[in-house]
């Protein structure tokens, strides 16, 4: 834990020491430059096809996938910012006027040792800046993953829905407020219904879902 912690403090250091890039086009000087905001702005809509309420941000292309591979795998500050920032404008679409727990979706093992830092922890704490959102939510790590899970990437919706079949359950001991789930990106929606499913088993009231990105096939549903 202290190794991760460091590590963090690190990564937040690099970018205070070397002048920012556009993370899209490498353009000096802004994190994101003027032009690659154009497509890079997050834009909150309801997605429809589930059984609970789904709000993405942003389509999930080539300049998201390229600043999630930033997040996800090298770690970088800014680009964790800045899905913590979509992230948090889907979850104001529900227009909260209560407090809720946000419940990300657990990242594997093996994921975590490889990568040092655990990608969705490092986005949740960001999202906990967000001026509108820190007085009402709090970050409740309530899932977790009762297997090991194949790569979801190269599946097809019936096999993710076989891969993640009771792949979740809620960890004992904890007491949560109405929930919302959260996650970076969703593709067929097989992961968000697992872990609602996992939620709702436990009679856990969930609010619904919010993701920072979506792919054009699940914006084509909704």
């Amino acid at each position: 834990m202290i190794n991760l912690f460091i590590e963090s403090v690190l990564r937040g250091a690099t970018t205070l020491v070397f002048p920012p890039n556009c993370m899209n086009c490498g353009l000096p000087g802004v994190d994101i430059c003027t032009e690659c905001k154009k497509v890079l702005t997050p834009k909150p809509r309801f997605l429809l096809g589930e059984d609970f309420p789904l709000v993405s941000s942003l389509f999930y292309g080539d300049a998201t996938g390229k600043l999630m591979l930033l997040a996800k795998e090298n770690g970088y500050v800014a680009a964790q910012k800045f899905f913590a920032t979509a992230l948090a404008i889907s979850i104001n679409h529900f227009n909260l006027n209560y407090p809720i727990s946000i419940v990300p979706i657990p990242s594997q093992r093996k994921s975590i040792r490889r990568r040092g830092f655990d990608s969705m922890k490092e986005i949740a704490r960001f999202i906990l800046q967000d001026p509108n959102l820190k007085s009402k939510i709090e970050i409740v790590n309530l899932l977790e993953l009762t297997r090991q899970v194949a790569d979801q990437s190269s599946l097809s919706e019936r096999e993710r829905y076989q891969n993640l079949d009771k792949a979740f359950r809620v960890k004992s001991g904890i007491k949560s407020k109405v929930i919302i789930v959260i996650d970076d990106v969703v593709t067929t929606g097989s992961t968000l219904r697992e872990a609602v499913r996992a939620l709702k088993e436990r009679n856990l009231t969930v609010l619904g879902a919010a993701t920072a990105c979506a792919t054009q096939r699940r914006l084509a549903i909704g």
